[in-house]
């Protein structure tokens, strides 16, 4: 049964479930350490190739393979779990844009492995999970396909990152300015 965290605020039932909360802080903790393992190689990479930036390159793709797992596991927790409401007095077009960024969250979190490991297949490079296990080749070795696949890694982690900040925009702005006890309901758990 999953521990339930409950808070009422304005006459607004915010009912957080603490398995959801623990997945949403772990990934948003590997998607940060993802960002920095591929951001400083790429930073140097064109004054040198030295051997760490390969392992570099090599834990990205693992915790991107595992930033898959965890967005997988939580949509099926998502589908399990009831979700809080929003707030009653947020306007329609809030509660729209609230909707439509977590789904694009979601849709994002899924095409940057996929698409990285598709990139990855096509160049012909294997991907492994921390040297434990190697995945399957998802296609075959085409330089085409690969740079198409590049180009979708690059621009769906550009998006990516700007829906963070929408994201953690909205957040302070129901801790901040609503006051609404939303997000100190997702931040601490009470």
């Amino acid at each position: 049964m999953l521990k339930k965290v409950q808070r009422h605020t304005l006459g607004v039932s915010h009912e957080f479930n603490k398995r959801p909360l623990r997945q949403h802080t772990t990934i948003t903790l590997g998607n940060g350490t993802n960002y920095y393992i591929d951001a400083v190689p790429r930073s140097s990479m064109i004054q040198s190739l030295d051997i760490w930036q390969m392992e570099a390159v090599k834990l990205h793709k693992s915790f991107g393979i595992l930033a898959l797992v965890l967005v997988i596991i939580r949509l099926f927790n998502k589908l399990l779990s009831r979700r809080p409401s929003l707030p009653n007095d947020l306007p329609k077009w809030q509660k729209l844009a609230a909707h439509i960024t977590h789904f694009g969250l979601y849709a994002l979190m899924l095409a940057m492995p996929l698409s990285g490991w598709l990139m990855q297949s096509a160049g012909g490079r294997v991907v492994g999970l921390f040297g434990w296990i190697t995945l399957p080749q998802l296609v075959e070795a085409n330089m085409t396909l690969y740079s198409i696949f590049r180009e979708i890694h690059g621009y769906a982690a550009t998006l990516f990152f700007l829906m963070i900040f929408m994201h953690v925009g909205a957040a302070l702005y129901h801790g901040l300015v609503r006051r609404d006890g939303f997000l100190s309901s997702m931040v601490s758990g009470k």
